[in-house]
């Protein structure tokens, strides 16, 4: 009950935001709308305007408004984009790939960004992750979404092309630096799925060795040596998690995720006990 509680209050500080944000995109959309009123043949209005409208989730209406700008003369490659992406948001995904299909920079990141997870949406996973990689070598502002999208491709083409997954998610950790856990955590699942240990090990020992909090690590380090069947490294990984609780100041030992993270001790511990 508290939890949905705290989500209704987080809601109602939200709501006003969210009004406010779509209040001024009204206003400007009616503002573009008297410009536009001035002179109804302007192609950058209207491209505008759509982009307004796309904002505000009215995407059919910003596809009429593209639909204008064009239709005055408007070939510019940002109109195909626009279009894509609104056709995108309706789950058009046919529709999108002909608007980037347009796109005539085949050099552009941002586009071939685009046209990868439209070709995805499609099943189209080969063509898909060529742009994919053409966006991971070439995109300047990476993110470790972007990695992970990719990786994911690879095994969609070759769902054993673990090794592939795994060299891509090295990849984004030279991009991005290894301290990105999302990256790291990725690249644990993937050597679990492919069935190296040994790998597994090295990637846990690494991570706790150079996080200051390790509690965390020991306690999944230990779980994977369950499922493992290595019940005395299991325990001894246990004995660590407890002993760097231990090393924590009383107002971390006091929080909810550490005493779960205890529970969750308790709870392996007393399974441990019972296997025995």
């Amino acid at each position: 009950m508290i939890f949905y509680k705290n989500i209704i209050c987080s809601f109602s500080f939200l709501l006003p935001l969210l009004v406010l944000a779509h209040g001024d995109l009204s206003e400007r959309i009616t503002n573009k709308s008297m410009e536009i009123s001035v002179d109804t043949s302007d192609a950058h209005l209207y491209l505008q305007r759509g982009f307004l409208y796309y904002q505000h989730e009215e995407y059919e209406q910003a596809l009429m408004d593209y639909s204008r700008s064009k239709e005055f003369g408007n070939q510019e490659n940002v109109l195909e984009y626009r279009i894509a992406e609104s056709y995108v948001a309706l789950n058009n995904y046919t529709s999108a790939l002909d608007a980037i299909n347009n796109y005539k920079d085949t050099s552009d990141v941002k586009m071939r960004k685009l046209r990868a997870q439209i070709l995805l949406k499609l099943n189209r996973y080969a063509e898909s992750l060529i742009h994919y990689k053409f966006v991971v070598n070439n995109i300047v502002d990476i993110t470790p979404s972007d990695i992970i999208e990719y990786s994911e491709i690879l095994l969609l083409v070759d769902a054993t092309d673990f090794e592939g997954a795994v060299n891509a998610i090295d990849v984004g950790l030279k991009k991005l630096g290894s301290t990105v856990v999302t990256l790291r955590t990725k690249k644990i699942e993937y050597l679990i799925s492919s069935n190296q240990s040994d790998k597994v090990i090295i990637e846990f020992d690494s991570l706790i060795s150079e996080y200051n909090r390790k509690e965390f690590w020991y306690y999944k380090k230990a779980i994977y040596l369950h499922d493992l069947k290595r019940i005395s490294d299991c325990e001894i990984a246990i004995e660590h998690a407890d002993a760097s609780i231990q090393l924590l100041s009383p107002r971390h030992r006091g929080t909810r995720a550490i005493k779960e993270l205890q529970s969750d001790l308790l709870s392996l511990k007393t399974k441990l006990d019972y296997e025995k």
